[in-house]
């Protein structure tokens, strides 16, 4: 048994879909994160899960991420587990650290571990798309392929409890409002199809 739960997705950085709640960008202040979490973590007491439960997480490594955590990680409980996501801090640019990270992405995922200790964590997202972007020519799905074996193997010895690589599919290349950037993260095509990358998986 056990839930796998995102609080609030990206607490520190905000999103269109908690304006309202939290204007005026959306960004969940550092309390209401702390009662949130808690408050979940005992309706899971409450209702008997004895598996892996999450407190959501911050949106990437670096100083603003680290900076919110630091900030709240006192509230989480120490059975909880917690969660960071990652992407490139240059685009496509797999290896160019975030400014806080201290050099590496896995020095920046030993930071992250050393203010959560000891609670266990998991990547939540993490992934590259396939979109152009000028003056960065697309990544190839072979390309892709190989950043995922990496950083999978990377979170695996930086410790992460699961990783979980965004997205399953492409966004509809016929929807007007299709973006060409946010929508080819996919391991599969829109029409469900394997790019090369999806055997990332298992490799």
């Amino acid at each position: 048994d056990g839930l796998i739960v995102s609080m609030f997705n990206e607490p520190d950085l905000g999103n269109e879909d908690l304006e309202e709640q939290y204007p005026p960008t959306g960004r969940v202040p550092e309390q209401a994160y702390i009662d949130t979490v808690q408050e979940f973590g005992n309706a899971c007491i409450r209702a008997g899960f004895t598996g892996l439960n999450v407190a959501g997480g911050i949106s990437n490594l670096n100083e603003r991420g680290y900076d919110y955590l630091r900030d709240t990680i006192a509230g989480v409980p120490p059975d909880m587990a917690t969660e960071f996501h990652l992407y490139p801090a240059k685009y496509q640019l797999v290896n160019v650290p975030h400014p806080g990270e201290g050099g590496s992405h896995p020095n920046g995922i030993a930071q992250f571990k050393s203010i959560v200790a000891p609670r266990p964590f998991l990547v939540g997202e993490f992934g590259f798309n396939q979109g152009p972007r000028h003056p960065f020519p697309p990544l190839t799905e072979e390309q892709i392929y190989g950043n995922l074996v990496d950083w999978y193997r990377m979170f695996q010895d930086g410790g992460a409890a699961i990783a979980c690589v965004y997205q399953w599919r492409d966004g509809d290349p016929n929807d007007p409002q299709f973006d060409p950037v946010l929508g080819s993260y996919g391991i599969h095509r829109f029409d469900g199809t394997r790019k090369r990358q999806a055997a990332a998986l298992k490799d």
